[in-house]
């Protein structure tokens, strides 16, 4: 992942959640605590399990904003996380502030926005990326004697979505499948990451009609959820990284969760 990337992703300045001022890692970190927070409670129900060491600051989590996210720890009304990392906060005692994760509505103030950004707006997430495929369906559309239309920005996120989906983080070309002796040409719509020709490049593929056919707001639904898994994916693979390091340091298996 390049620093600019990295930067559009994770540490631009916040403009999502229920409140319009968290950040994305913030963001999308609540489902993931959340989750961990219940099975915890789970456990604590019959023993009282390990406890729980999360090194949020260098994750880049606020607990206070977690919480204003809309932390969800299930039976119990609190949850307490040791954070040792480098400047970590310590003993974090996180609470309970209602289930409104990344998919619920927005429940802004009456006097804030009430909407979310979505990726075709400055300070989304996926702005930078969404601009890039805007981009070469452009160039794609010129190409081949055409202006850009609805159908144009309807490829674009399809395309955005399919790219964040098969874990591209930019997207260097868009390309349409040539002719093969079954199938006429630009049946298929390729986003490219890197040179097509080099052997490492990334890249996913979807039908071309799929792709213009399908309706914005509905790949943008699906982008969202896209982007919780990678979150949460994301912060559990830190997670038992860090259970792992505890392992070890303690010389013996730690329960996991």
């Amino acid at each position: 992942m390049t620093k600019s990337v990295e930067h559009c992703f994770y540490d631009s300045s916040g403009t999502l959640g229920p409140h319009g001022d968290s950040d994305y890692r913030n963001y999308y970190g609540v489902n993931p605590i959340s989750h961990i927070a219940q099975n915890y409670a789970h456990l604590a129900h019959d023993r009282q399990p390990p406890e729980v060491r999360i090194d949020l600051k260098s994750l880049g989590l606020d607990p206070r904003q977690l919480e204003r996210n809309g932390l969800d720890l299930g039976s119990a009304k609190t949850f307490n996380v040791v954070d040792l990392g480098k400047d970590g906060y310590g003993m974090v005692q996180l609470k309970d502030s209602g289930a409104r994760g990344v998919s619920s509505p927005n429940l802004a103030a009456p006097n804030e926005p009430s909407r979310t950004l979505t990726p075709a707006e400055a300070g989304h997430p996926d702005h930078a990326m969404h601009q890039q495929i805007r981009g070469k369906v452009e160039q794609l559309d010129a190409a081949n004697g055409r202006t850009f239309d609805a159908t144009s920005e309807r490829m674009t996120a399809s395309l955005l979505t399919l790219a964040k989906d098969n874990g591209l983080t930019r997207v260097d070309h868009v390309l349409l499948s040539e002719r093969t002796r079954d199938l006429p040409a630009a049946q298929t719509l390729f986003v490219v990451q890197g040179d097509p020709k080099d052997p490492a490049m990334l890249r996913a593929h979807m039908p071309t009609a799929d792709a213009a056919q399908r309706p914005v707001q509905e790949s943008f639904t699906q982008l969202e959820s896209v982007n919780q898994r990678l979150a949460q994916e994301r912060t559990q693979e830190l997670v038992v990284e860090q259970q792992r390091s505890q392992e070890q340091q303690q010389g013996g298996p730690i329960p996991s969760l």
